[in-house]
């Protein structure tokens, strides 16, 4: 039974979760084996990653990875730090998970973000923030090794 689903326009900025979704199920690969969470703002830059480590020959299934559905922009705005709901749904699933490695946006909104997640989820695990540096986000990064 389908759980969440987000809708979004190619051609124009538009982003909406369909009616009824549970954030608590956002887009995921679950890895039970790993205890290694990769986590993106949005499904696109987790599959982008998936393809740029497949480019380089790793094995991008011996990973966990969570895209949190685009929840960053209302995590940077609160002045307090809040583990999103897709994230911390996650982390309960999968109690194996020791590190988690954030790949939020390289813009004001995603590095908040990551920074106030980060905050709470330290507590009981290593976090990394590996924003892309040199690019927006992780599919903008996979556009510019295809053109």
């Amino acid at each position: 039974m389908p759980a969440y689903a987000f809708k979004r326009n190619v051609f124009k900025d538009f982003k909406l979760e369909h009616t009824g979704s549970n954030k608590a199920f956002s887009f995921n690969y679950q890895n039970k084996e790993s205890n290694v969470l990769h986590v993106f703002e949005a499904a696109i830059d987790l599959l982008s990653y998936m393809t740029l480590l497949k480019m380089e020959d790793v094995d991008y299934k011996s990973f966990n990875y969570l895209s949190l559905g685009g929840a960053c922009e209302k995590i940077a705005a609160k002045n307090e730090a809040d583990m999103p709901i897709a994230l911390n749904a996650f982390l309960e699933r999968n109690p194996n998970v020791q590190i988690i490695v954030f790949h939020l946006d390289n813009d004001e909104v995603g590095r908040g973000a990551t920074q106030k997640i980060m905050m709470i989820a330290r507590r009981n695990y290593q976090c990394f923030d590996n924003h892309p540096v040199n690019f927006k986000d992780v599919n903008e990064e996979l556009v510019s090794i295809k053109t």
